[in-house]
């Protein structure tokens, strides 16, 4: 006769079956046993388990003291909670539901930069990095950078996993210097980058093993391009763009990157309410070419802003 129940199971059967858990369970399974939460916790878990999840959207909201969603269309009296949530897409509702993932204070020192894998990367009084993880509520804080004048804050414009570690990562430059940190059970101190360039200031769209962000001529004095980080070699690269006029052009506003069917795409808001999206057909030789266009019937100029794809 079998003897020992569910808690004597492999250790590979039992994460198998803890990643087909919905998150609040994962977060109850931790108190089963020590063997459970070891697993529900190490990083190897975490980073499969977010794969896992499916496409959402990141959104950003207010709560009032009751807790309810402010409406946009509300005026906000300086007492309300920020708000981070995600909505699924991929669902068959007629009505999408936005999932709370967590809340904080508005009009403090905290302040969320950036989504990898369902993995928050918030920063704290503008100096510290951590790591949020809404499936198992833990967080790491990431190796402090030096900071030597009083304005000067940290800037994280790269968020993710390295495939060949597979530990998560942040790219960020403060006071015009490149570091690397590292989250995991090698993480050391922070690695300082040998290139020195003029930097954006919003995370970069990862694809291919590399970052990208699109550098427009109000943010550079170059022409416009597409800056790429290798994140290998961590090396960068400059990119030719889409045929997109900059921001504040008189024909486009608010072009931006983002990852569409495994592709680089650019998209770009008409003054008449339409967006159109460029896709990077050819990767190696840079070749890009008009995809669609999108009719808007509500203004999405500050879509940007508000909502982030994480996956």
């Amino acid at each position: 006769m079998a003897t020992g129940g569910i808690t004597q199971l492999d250790e590979d059967v039992l994460t198998e079956i803890l990643l087909r858990l919905p998150s609040k369970s994962v977060l109850r399974a931790r108190a089963v046993s020590k063997q459970w939460r070891y697993i529900a916790t190490r990083p190897c878990f975490v980073a499969a388990y977010s794969v896992r999840r499916p496409p959402e959207i990141i959104v950003f909201y207010e709560l009032d003291q009751d807790g309810n969603p402010v409406p946009d269309s509300k005026p906000i009296d300086g007492k309300y909670t920020q708000a981070v949530g995600a909505i699924n897409f991929a669902t068959q509702e007629e009505d999408l539901v936005r999932r709370p993932i967590v809340h904080y204070p508005a009009g403090g020192t905290l302040h969320l930069h950036a989504f990898c894998d369902g993995l928050l990367l918030f920063c704290r009084g503008g100096e510290r990095l951590f790591i949020f993880i809404p499936a198992t509520r833990q967080v790491t804080f990431l190796p402090s950078l030096p900071i030597t004048s009083p304005r000067a804050s940290v800037q994280a414009v790269g968020f993710y996993r390295h495939r060949a570690s597979g530990e998560y990562r942040v790219l960020c430059h403060v006071e015009q210097i490149h570091y690397i940190l590292s989250a995991g059970a090698g993480a050391g101190e922070p690695r300082r980058l040998a290139d020195s360039i003029a930097f954006p200031t919003f995370p970069g769209v990862a694809l291919h093993g590399r970052l990208h962000w699109l550098i427009c001529a109000e943010q550079s004095s170059d022409p416009d391009m597409i800056l790429a980080f290798d994140t290998v070699l961590d090396k960068f690269r400059r990119m030719a763009p889409p045929l997109v006029p900059a921001a504040g052009s008189s024909c486009y506003r608010a072009p931006h990157l983002f990852e569409m069917h495994g592709m680089l795409a650019a998209s770009a808001v008409r003054d008449v309410p339409h967006m159109d999206v460029w896709v990077l057909q050819d990767y190696n030789r840079e070749s890009w070419a008009w995809h669609l266009r999108i009719t808007m019937l509500v203004d999405l100029s500050g879509l940007r802003d508000k909502n982030v794809l994480v996956k």
